[in-house]
């Protein structure tokens, strides 16, 4: 569902999303812990035309990126930006077989300085497509 803001623009978020087997170095942010062995792993995120959403008509957006309602891997924040690009890879835990796969959700939120974070919009990739995207049924 497309987000529309108070200036009345459509926006866009596009994520390369690839699903790594076998044990791998650990993306920024995580710890070397025990071996892994599927994950999510997040990179080459960008949104163009993201609503104004500060007093100065601006917006500070960050990305969440979480799977089966638990684990979330969040990008840094681009500061007073309405078109950014993340460079940064996220990693999550992946389930163990294609018929263990959960959603996946993406939540843009508008990072503000002493308060909560507000919502910009977010998406979700239903289980039956992450399935299909593992190979299972």
């Amino acid at each position: 569902e497309a987000v529309v803001g108070r200036d009345g623009k459509v926006s866009e978020v596009r994520l390369k999303v690839t699903i790594e087997s076998g044990t791998q170095e650990p993306a920024a942010g995580e710890d070397a812990g025990p071996p892994v062995g599927r994950r999510l792993v997040v990179c080459g995120a960008s949104a163009r035309s993201l609503p104004k959403m500060d007093m100065l008509g601006l917006c500070d957006p960050f990305l969440e990126v979480s799977w089966g309602g638990g684990d979330v891997a969040k990008t840094g924040v681009r500061k007073s930006c309405l078109n950014p690009d993340w460079s940064e890879r996220i990693a999550l835990p992946w389930a163990p077989s294609p018929e263990d796969a959960a959603e996946v959700g993406v939540r843009v939120l508008d990072w503000d300085a002493g308060s909560k974070s507000d919502l910009v919009g977010c998406a979700k990739v239903p289980a039956e497509q992450v399935r299909a995207l593992l190979g299972g049924p």
